[in-house]
């Protein structure tokens, strides 16, 4: 019978989302879930209106069933008029038992609207599919800004602090798990619900996504209904949640800087040094065209525009922490002043990420001057920090990019070439070797790859150790032959850290290897350090 099944998909439905929380739920997760199901229960109902219409005695059959069942929930939730507007659902006579119905409908949509107008983070680079969803999503009353690369995904995760993200693993610059354990090791979006789409794959990736913190998985095609409801529960969730504590609290000092920054030095691994000074807004300086700087004043307690210097601080620290990979740091130096630690990363990402968010910190009256360095490995923290300070005295609000401080580099740019067959691998590769500045060119064949580097050498190639043609360990003994690696360094791609051929790599010729998948920043972090230090 109808209603059997539409009460069968409301408790499957709710199941799902008790299982997403744990078996231990909260209260709150209890009436966050219950919310969440409310879009399947309110289509149960309509249906058993209409049942009652065409068949008063089935239809109050299935409507004991469904009040009995949504009594039980409110009651364990606590939302007392639900549970006693649902009595009236077992009422013998079916017009009493429409007019419960109906006043069901109309509490469960009042509770359900007070979970619209999110901020959500949409994820996903599939132009039909992120239409489809943002237009869902949008008819439910939220506000949605999207993604199409894990970088946007970072950089607008800290300009919006959305309330839900919504997440495709298949993203063009960066596996998605990945990005998951980004966005939890971020202070800004450690509590922030995660909803991971993906098309058919194995139980293995969904455990894994789980174990990353995402908090639901959808399969591909998505259930517009299945995702309203999941989308409401997590809301309704966050909101009900204690606000986390002051972030500025928890930032750690000089000392853990230090002790970071050294780290980085032993690891022989570069790192972009920047200091943040905020700056406020003042209506005198900006008719001079300048701005005032919060290191002048005492830092705590003088109020600009209505804001502090520390809220102003406050409010960096929450945009810019989810954009900080896992290994990098953000330390507080004096009253108004942070210093921010990246490895990996070349001066000029930085500075495009810090724009990015004091662009949106100047809408409500505040912003940050930085100045950005690009540090080798032996330099002195402290040394590198008095330098920034001088380029920090004429920021005037400004990011400063101060460039490598160092040696200059072998060459001017460095050539790269890829050997990897896999499309969506190679293209990954490219992107970000692209965007630091290097000349890159791309094989998909073992065979011509080796005629390639025979005829023109390159700086560095990426080899793959599965390749058509000729496999990767085939091209690197070639190489040792003929005396090519004198010159070119290698860093080879393999799924498996342990596996024998990386051994057989190194001792024929390769300088590092990077298991798939991999992160972006340590990969970069390689390739650097082997083109300017190899």
């Amino acid at each position: 019978m109808w209603a059997e099944g539409e009460l069968g998909k409301a408790e499957r439905h709710l199941y799902a989302l008790h299982s997403m929380n744990g078996p231990n739920p909260s209260p709150t997760d209890d009436l966050a879930r219950f919310l969440g199901a409310a879009p399947a229960h309110l289509q149960a109902l309509r249906q058993v209106r209409e049942q009652l219409d065409r068949d008063p005695e089935d239809g109050s059959e299935a409507a004991a069933r469904l009040g009995g069942f949504l009594h039980g929930e409110a009651v364990r939730v606590g939302l007392s008029e639900v549970a006693e507007a649902a009595v009236g659902m077992l009422e013998p006579e079916p017009q009493e038992v429409v007019e419960a119905a109906r006043r069901l409908e109309s509490l469960l949509e009042e509770r359900m609207a007070g979970a619209k107008g999110a901020r959500i983070l949409l994820v996903e680079d599939e132009p039909t599919t992120a239409q489809l969803l943002e237009h869902t999503l949008q008819d439910q009353g939220h506000r949605v800004v999207l993604a199409k690369t894990g970088r946007e995904a970072r950089r607008l995760a800290a300009a919006e602090r959305p309330e839900v993200v919504i997440l495709d693993l298949g993203l063009p610059d960066v596996d998605g798990r990945l990005l998951i354990m980004e966005l939890r090791r971020q202070e800004g979006t450690r509590r922030t619900p995660l909803v991971v789409l993906s098309g058919k794959i194995g139980a293995g990736v969904k455990a894994e996504c789980f174990a990353y913190g995402a908090d639901v998985f959808l399969d591909k095609p998505v259930d517009p209904t299945t995702l309203s409801g999941a989308v409401t529960s997590l809301v309704e969730r966050y909101r009900m949640a204690p606000p986390p504590s002051d972030p500025l609290g928890s930032l750690p000092g000089l000392d853990e800087a230090n002790r970071v920054f050294r780290g980085f030095q032993k690891a022989n691994e570069e790192a972009v040094v920047a200091l943040l000074e905020v700056v406020v807004a003042d209506s005198q300086a900006l008719a001079g065209g300048s701005a005032a700087h919060a290191g002048d004043s005492d830092g705590e307690g003088e109020a600009v525009r209505g804001r502090t210097v520390r809220e102003l601080l406050r409010e960096v620290v929450v945009r810019l922490t989810p954009l900080i990979p896992p290994e990098g740091l953000l330390a507080q130096w004096s009253m108004a002043e942070l210093l921010l630690l990246v490895p990996g990363r070349t001066s000029s990402d930085v500075v495009e990420e810090l724009e990015a968010v004091r662009e949106a910190m100047e809408q409500g009256g505040g912003a940050f001057s930085a100045a950005v360095r690009l540090t080798p490995s032996g330099a002195d923290l402290l040394e590198v920090v008095g330098e920034l300070d001088t380029l920090l005295d004429g920021a005037q609000g400004r990011i400063v990019d101060g460039g490598f401080r160092g040696e200059a580099e072998a060459s001017a740019h460095p050539t790269v070439l890829v050997v990897e067959d896999d499309p969506v691998t190679a293209g990954l590769l490219r992107h970000h070797l692209e965007r630091t500045g290097l000349k890159v060119a791309h094989e998909e064949n073992g065979k011509e790859a080796y005629s390639r580097i025979q005829e023109s050498p390159p700086d560095l190639v990426v080899l793959d150790l599965q390749l058509p043609g000729m496999n990767g360990l085939e091209v690197l003994a070639r190489l040792q032959d003929s005396g090519r690696l004198a010159k070119t360094k290698v860093v080879i791609l393999t799924s498996l850290a342990a596996d024998e051929s990386v051994s057989r790599a190194f001792q024929l010729g390769a300088d590092d290897y990077v298991v798939k998948p991999f992160s972006p920043g340590q990969f970069m972090a390689r390739i650097l350090r082997l083109l300017r230090h190899g």
